[in-house]
């Protein structure tokens, strides 16, 4: 099961990259930090069907969040963050339902809004997400 939960993680992470070249996001920084406890690959803590994409950018991080409903569709959250101090983050984004090809590349994306916005709290190694969207009181663990 690890295994499979590696695999899925390694995708996502996959994804999120191309995700992120994609939307004009950044996959560089020159002001993170070097002990940087956001970046990474995290997972769902409860339904283990969302992931979260941490990278450190230029002004902060992008943060993708994807949601698998099934195969060939998904909700993306697509996030720009910056430090509010050291165990938060507050975010802007969107929000968008994606449907996928046969070949894996999106076929079809449906903006569900362009205007959420929250905060993402790291307490001993948990992100919870606070705000004003369906991603209100998720929380996710780092993937080693």
């Amino acid at each position: 099961m690890n295994t499979l939960k590696k695999t899925i993680a390694t995708a996502a992470a996959v994804f999120s990259a191309v995700c992120l070249m994609a939307c004009g996001g950044s996959s560089t920084s020159s002001t993170a930090a070097s002990e940087d406890v956001w970046s990474g690959s995290w997972q769902d803590s409860t339904g283990q069907r969302a992931t979260m994409d941490i990278t450190a950018a230029d002004s902060g991080y992008d943060v993708v969040i994807t949601w698998s409903s099934s195969s060939t569709e998904a909700t993306v959250w697509t996030l720009s963050a910056e430090s509010t101090d050291d165990s938060t983050l507050s975010y802007t984004g969107k929000c968008a339902t994606n449907e996928y090809g046969s070949d894996g590349t999106v076929s079809a994306e449906t903006v569900v809004y362009e205007d959420g916005s929250g905060t993402l709290t790291l307490s001993d190694g948990v992100i919870t997400v606070t705000g004003d969207d369906e991603l209100a009181s998720c929380t996710f663990e780092k993937v080693e």
